[in-house]
């Protein structure tokens, strides 16, 4: 039994026109951000605007230039927890509680002011209870504003189950 060349060319040919499409359906294992003073919060794993437990309860949070600094996050009914990626954290509910979470700069010193030719490197993620929500607990809502401006950055309500 004889195959022609030309099958071997178009198995070839088919080979090279799919494999483009084979690559980009792959999922990125890093996230490169070239803006400054950007912020980026979204789901790994399905997007649902409905959060289960150990399904869909991991987020990217990405902070770019000196808006980490100058950033409060808070959430309503739930709590942010760090994973061994520093951009990645773990929202996890906890029914009528408010976080306040923030990045504190490793050379903050409690009235000392910084040196001006340091640069500030907000690296350490703080968390703690910023008071009791009245409610059935049902929601958790995130917002993350920067404190110099007054701004929201970002205002996401989920439902869990």
């Amino acid at each position: 039994m004889s195959v022609s060349v030309s099958y071997y060319k178009y198995i070839i040919y088919s080979i090279f026109c799919t494999l483009p499409f084979l690559v980009s359906a792959q999922t990125p294992d890093k996230i490169k951000i070239q803006k400054e003073d950007a912020v980026y919060f979204f789901q790994v794993g399905p997007k649902s605007d409905t959060i289960s437990a150990n399904k869909n309860d991991l987020f990217y949070l990405k902070f770019n230039g000196t808006l980490r600094c100058n950033a409060r996050i808070e959430v309503v009914n739930g709590r942010l927890f760090k994973t061994n990626n520093d951009s990645i954290f773990q929202l996890k509910k906890s029914t009528n509680i408010q976080y306040e979470h923030y990045f504190q700069d490793s050379m903050f010193v409690v009235n000392k002011a910084i040196p001006k030719d340091k640069k500030r490197d907000c690296r350490k993620f703080v968390s703690h209870i910023n008071g009791a929500i009245d409610g059935d607990g049902h929601t958790i809502t995130i917002q993350i504003y920067n404190l110099n401006s007054k701004e929201t950055l970002l205002n996401n309500t989920f439902y869990y189950r």
